[in-house]
């Protein structure tokens, strides 16, 4: 074989595999970006944390018993639900943007819905927004106790909380 030929080959051989090279090198960085971009995501830790917020403080809509001061989890306080200004004061976002909800209170024993809000301007807004990726939807269902006065009801409670993304 001809020093030509040989050079021809070795040219030949890289024209071939350049382009697998770059394919592979491509493939490494979107899989390592991707599980970086997972890694980093806390939408559901956050998500989880307001949900605890709501069932588990004493400033937000669970009954607390005044004599012990002690709240019970799932157990909604009727009057502290239709008050419109509980869960604003229990997560301070009067003009916040770092989330929205809508919380609806069905009474499984009357089929009466109550509806309440968690920032309702903000999250008006935002729930069109959530098809995109600036904003993320997230919807719970639980099933509770409902204190109307001192008599217990059951009832679900759906939450749909709509977080920015940062």
């Amino acid at each position: 074989m001809k020093k030509k030929a040989i050079g021809y080959n070795i040219v030949e051989y890289y024209i071939i595999r350049i382009p697998y090279l770059i394919l592979l090198i491509g493939i490494f960085l979107y899989v390592t970006g991707s599980l970086e971009r997972q890694g980093l995501s806390s939408h559901n830790t956050r998500q989880q944390i307001i949900i605890n917020r709501i069932f588990y403080s004493p400033n937000s809509i669970t009954y607390t018993d005044s004599a012990t001061g002690r709240s019970y989890p799932n157990v909604v306080d009727l009057s502290r639900f239709k008050d419109e200004a509980v869960l604003d004061k229990a997560f301070f976002t009067m003009q916040s943007r770092v989330l929205a909800a809508s919380l609806q209170l069905t009474n499984l024993d009357t089929a009466e819905v109550y509806q309440a809000y968690i920032n309702q301007d903000a999250y008006d807004r935002w729930k069109s927004y959530t098809k995109f990726e600036q904003y993320e939807n997230f919807i719970d269902k639980r099933y509770v106790l409902i204190r109307n006065g001192d008599t217990l009801q059951k009832g679900v409670i759906k939450i749909s909380l709509v977080i920015p993304n940062e």
